[in-house]
C-alpha cells in the first residue's frame, strides 16, 4: 500500500459536466482554492435553472463567477458571524474543624457561566432571503451551514466530610455527604440550506451521594481498605426545538418532507413554528452503589505490593441536537466500569530511585458511543457494546 500526502489545494480539470452528473455543474477549470461554492458547486456551466440563475446579472452570491472568484489560497468569503464570548464566575470555600476525635471538613463551590458563540462553517458569501432565481419562484437562499450557540449555566456543590481514627489508630475512617445542583439553558439556532431550526433546550440536574471508607491495619505490614458510595441522579430536560425558516418549502409543497409536532405533541406537517420534538420535560433518574476494596502489604520499609478492585459509572443523559423530527427526546443510559489492578511500589538507593509497576484490567459495559447514521443529520450518543482494556 502506498500512501502519499500532498499539501496545498487541488486543481480542478473538469470543463464539461460528466454524463449523468447532477444539475450542479463543476467550477471553472484551473486552481480551485477554498471558494464560496466549494459546497454548492453552482456555476454557469451547470444545466437547468442553475445556469439560468448564475448567468443572470443578479446572479446569487453562491454562483462561481468572476465577481466571486477567489484569487488567493488564504481568502475566506464567508459573510456569516464568527465570534466566541464567555463570562465565567466562580467561588469556592473550604472550612475545617479539628474536634477532639473527629475532623469535620466542608467544601462548597458555586460557578456561573454565560456564553455565546457563532460560526460561519460554509465560508462563502450569501444574502439570506435572496431569491435563487431573480424573478423566479419563491425559493430563497439560506446558508449551507451557520451555527449559533448560547449557553447559560449555574451550578452549586457542597460536601461535608467527617473523618477520624479508632482502636488505637488501627482504624482510619471517613464519612461524607455530597450534593450537586445545576440548571441552565443551551439554545442552538442552526441554519441549513433547506431549513433553519432552533435546537437545544433547558436543563435542571441534581446529584446526591453518601459515601464511606475505612482502612484497617490488620498488622504492622498488612492493611485493608474498603469503601462504598451511593449516588442518585435526577435529570430534567425540556427541549425547545422548532422550525424557524423553510426557504425551499416551495419545492416541497409548502412544507418539509417530514412529520413534525404541534405544541401538545400531536403529529403535523412540518411548517414554520412546528416542533422538531415535543415541548415536554423529559426526566432521567438513576441510582448506583459502587464499591472499592484495596489490599496492601508492606514487604519492608521500601517496598509495598497491592491489589485493588473498584466499580464506577458514567451518568446517562439526553441527545439535544435532533433532526429529522422524533416523537420523544432520545436518551441514553449509564455506562459501567469494573477495574482490577495489582502492582508493586518501591523506593531504592536511599529514596533517589522510585520504581512502580502494575498490571490492570478494566471492563466497560453499556458503553456510551457517539455514533452517526444516515437517517440523522448529526451524530448522537447511545449505549452500544462492551470493551476491555488490559495492560501492564
Amino acid at each position: 500500500m502506498l500512501i502519499t500526502r500532498v499539501d496545498g489545494f487541488p486543481d480542478n480539470f473538469n470543463v464539461v459536466p460528466p454524463s449523468g452528473s447532477p444539475p450542479f455543474g463543476p467550477a471553472p477549470p484551473g486552481n480551485f482554492p477554498y471558494t464560496n461554492n466549494i459546497f454548492s458547486g453552482f456555476s454557469p456551466a451547470g444545466p437547468d435553472f442553475f445556469s439560468v440563475a448564475c448567468e443572470s446579472e443578479a446572479a446569487p452570491m453562491m454562483c462561481y463567477t468572476s465577481a466571486t472568484a477567489v484569487t488567493g489560497n488564504n481568502t475566506n468569503l464567508g459573510t456569516g458571524p464568527n465570534y466566541s464570548e464567555m463570562e465565567n464566575e466562580a467561588a469556592t470555600l473550604t472550612l475545617i474543624w479539628e474536634l477532639d476525635e473527629v475532623t469535620a471538613k466542608l467544601i462548597a463551590a458555586h460557578r456561573s457561566l454565560d456564553g455565546s458563540f457563532a460560526s460561519d462553517r460554509d465560508g462563502y458569501p450569501q444574502a439570506d432571503g435572496q431569491l435563487w432565481i431573480p424573478g423566479g419562484p419563491p425559493a430563497f437562499i439560506n446558508p449551507v451551514t451557520h451555527y449559533f450557540d448560547t449557553f447559560v449555566q449555574d451550578q452549586t456543590s457542597i460536601e461535608l466530610q467527617l473523618s477520624g481514627t479508632a482502636l488505637d489508630e488501627r482504624i482510619d475512617w471517613v464519612l461524607g455527604v455530597y450534593d450537586f445542583e445545576e440548571d441552565g439553558e443551551n439554545i442552538n439556532p442552526v441554519d441549513f440550506t433547506p431549513a433553519s431550526i432552533q435546537s437545544g433546550g433547558y436543563f435542571d440536574y441534581s446529584s446526591e451521594a453518601l459515601f464511606a471508607q475505612v482502612t484497617a491495619r490488620v498488622s504492622e505490614s498488612f492493611s485493608i481498605t474498603a469503601g462504598l458510595r451511593y449516588t442518585k441522579e435526577d435529570r430534567d430536560y425540556t427541549p425547545d426545538q422548532f422550525v424557524e425558516e423553510m426557504p425551499l418549502a416551495f419545492f416541497f409543497g409548502g412544507a418539509l418532507p417530514y412529520n413534525c409536532y404541534d405544541a401538545v405533541g400531536s403529529i403535523e406537517a412540518c411548517s414554520i413554528g412546528s416542533r422538531v420534538v415535543p415541548f415536554a420535560t423529559v426526566n432521567n433518574q438513576m441510582s448506583e452503589t459502587t464499591p472499592m476494596v484495596n489490599l496492601a502489604y508492606q514487604l519492608n520499609n521500601e517496598t509495598m505490593i497491592y491489589a485493588t478492585y473498584s466499580e464506577g459509572f458514567k451518568v446517562g443523559g439526553f441527545n439535544q441536537r435532533i433532526f429529522p423530527p422524533e416523537p420523544s427526546l432520545p436518551t441514553f443510559n449509564p455506562e459501567y466500569v469494573k477495574s482490577y489492578e495489582a502492582g508493586i511500589k518501591t523506593q531504592m538507593l536511599e529514596n533517589d530511585l522510585r520504581v512502580n509497576a502494575s498490571i490492570y484490567l478494566t471492563d466497560y459495559s453499556a458503553l456510551q458511543w457517539l455514533i452517526a447514521e444516515p437517517s440523522r443529520v448529526g451524530p448522537y450518543t447511545t449505549n452500544a457494546g462492551e470493551a476491555t482494556i488490559e495492560g501492564f
